[in-house]
């Protein structure tokens, strides 16, 4: 079994990593005005490559990274051949095992990447060490808390101030009518909600925590004292909607990702927290939608009903495009590697 490609051809004139036949990556290396070889080395593609080794399937290493199989692929790809060596033995049902080259890589790359990420530390410390005191907003719905303690904002918040030590996060939550406009005008940095943010100046990323949703009814509603009812059971009551809300955050909430807004029964609201909203079914005919972390936050006279059949709704974090201070990538990034949750 090979443990090095080894093919004859004759590397490109031009620099393009990714155009190079495999064997001219062993002899990749740049000439300096001293003299000096250096080879380049793609840490990215090292530490997925510990990741993959580490899950042993390319499927949890691509969930694990937040990226697709294919994805994955290619990286693995690449690293062999800026290393011009195989390092992975690859079967019918994926990996099988590591080449003599793939083991002593494996050995190799774990201490550098921790060197690695020394040197990263020391150079942004030395750089926030004279620089002033940073300050990062993040949103959420006003009245929208009780996700909070399981989006992972407090271990983001460690991680990230190990690396910039002078990092300050601020709970900033956005009342209804600004939930679209909150970035694009500057009132937070970080926005977190279940639905992608629709705006041409704005990136929304998905993270690993999902919620599952629940009816909440008043008292004197058909459906008090029913602890579940199937979610087409559910689509039939009367629910309430805010029309003036960017429409990709508020067709969860009426349950418009199961069928058409014309099928729905909704009664129009305007209101501007999570509170309102429940004060407003208390004294209502209508019903709500809500997330199942609010069950027991209810007020009086509101009862809770589990939807059996309703698919979760993802959180995502999104930010200014045009904003890509190291702080703000570094949390986001924190936020994604937290382990997959979903809310019940």
């Amino acid at each position: 079994m090979p443990s090095v490609w080894a093919r004859p051809g004759k590397a490109p004139s031009r620099v393009n990593n990714e155009e190079r036949p495999l064997d001219s990556y062993a002899k990749l290396r740049y000439q300096t005005r001293k003299g000096t070889m250096i080879m380049g080395l793609d840490l990215e593609l090292a530490a997925s490559f510990i990741v993959l080794i580490d899950e042993w399937s390319y499927r949890r290493a691509a969930e694990e990274l937040h990226v697709s199989r294919a994805t994955l692929t290619k990286r693995m790809q690449r690293l062999e051949r800026q290393l011009g060596a195989r390092l992975l033995q690859r079967g019918p049902e994926g990996l099988t095992g590591l080449t003599p080259a793939g083991l002593n890589f494996a050995a190799s790359a774990r201490p550098l990447l921790r060197h690695a990420r020394a040197v990263q530390r020391a150079a942004l410390q030395a750089q926030d060490a004279i620089s002033p005191l940073e300050g990062l907003r993040v949103g959420v719905p006003m009245g929208s808390t009780s996700f909070l303690p399981f989006v992972g904002l407090a271990a983001a918040g460690e991680q990230a101030r190990e690396v910039f030590p002078r990092l300050q996060v601020t709970l900033v939550e956005v009342p209804y009518p600004l939930i679209n406009r909150c970035l694009p005008e500057n009132h937070v940095d970080l926005f977190l909600t279940i639905a992608p943010v629709k705006h041409l100046g704005v990136q929304s990323v998905p993270l690993p925590l999902t919620a599952a949703r629940i009816g909440v009814v008043s008292q004197r509603h058909a459906l008090a004292g029913a602890r579940e009812v199937s979610v087409a059971d559910f689509c039939e009551q009367r629910l309430l909607w805010d029309p003036t809300l960017p429409q990709e955050w508020m067709s969860p909430f009426w349950l418009g990702d199961l069928r058409t807004q014309a099928e729905a029964k909704l009664t129009a609201t305007h209101c501007s927290s999570n509170e309102r909203v429940l004060r407003e079914t208390t004294h209502g005919a209508a019903a709500i939608v809500t997330l199942s972390p609010d069950r027991h936050r209810l007020p009086p006279g509101l009862e809770a009903v589990t939807l059996n059949g309703a698919p979760p709704v993802r959180f995502h974090a999104a930010h200014r495009l045009k904003d890509q201070r190291p702080t703000l990538r570094l949390y986001i990034h924190q936020l994604r590697l937290e382990q997959p949750h979903i809310l019940h």
